[in-house]
C-alpha cells in the first residue's frame, strides 16, 4: 500500500522569524497567567483566563465583574510578587471581563413588573409629596410600569 504524503505541513513545523516571535510571546503570557494564578487562592485562580503585560500595566481577564472585583482586592499582592520573579515594574493591574462563549446573553432577563393594584398605588401616593423632583420621578416610574404591564404576554 503506498501511503499518501501531504504537500501542506502543520503550522508548527513551519520555521519563520513572525511564527517564532509569536509563539515566544504566547509562551510569555502564559508563564504570566501561570505566576498571576499561583499567588492567588485556588478558587481566584480558577477565574483568571489570561494575562498581559502592556506598558507596566498588567491585564488580568476573567469571565464575570463578581469575579473581577475579587481579583481587584488581590492587585497589590499580585503587583509584588510579579514584579519581584519576572523583575519588571508593574504599576497598575486592571480586570477586564471577557463573555464566556456559550454564556446566555445578559440582556435577555425577565422584567418583573409589579400588578396594576401596586402601580396605581405608586401613582396615587407621589400626589401627597412635597418635593417635586421626587414626585415627577415617582410618576415617571409609574408611566413607565404602565407601559411595561401592557407589553406583558
Amino acid at each position: 500500500m503506498v501511503k499518501k504524503t501531504s504537500s501542506f505541513k502543520p503550522i508548527a513545523a513551519l520555521q519563520s522569524r513572525s511564527l517564532s516571535q509569536l509563539q515566544h510571546h504566547i509562551a510569555t503570557q502564559q508563564q504570566l497567567t501561570q505566576h498571576v494564578k499561583n499567588v492567588l487562592p485556588e478558587s481566584l485562580a480558577n477565574q483568571v483566563l489570561h494575562c498581559i503585560l502592556k506598558n507596566n500595566q498588567l491585564l488580568i481577564y476573567t469571565h464575570s465583574a463578581n469575579w473581577a472585583s475579587q481579583l481587584r482586592f488581590y492587585s497589590r499582592v499580585i503587583i509584588d510578587a510579579t514584579t519581584e520573579s519576572i523583575g519588571v515594574t508593574i504599576s497598575t493591574v486592571q480586570t477586564k471581563v471577557i463573555a464566556k462563549p456559550n454564556a446566555p446573553d445578559i440582556n435577555t432577563r425577565k422584567v418583573n413588573v409589579p400588578s396594576a393594584e401596586k402601580i396605581e398605588f405608586i401613582r396615587d401616593y407621589s400626589a401627597s409629596i412635597q418635593d417635586d423632583q421626587l414626585k415627577a420621578a415617582l410618576l415617571k416610574l409609574s408611566d413607565t410600569l404602565t407601559q411595561l404591564s401592557s407589553r406583558k404576554p
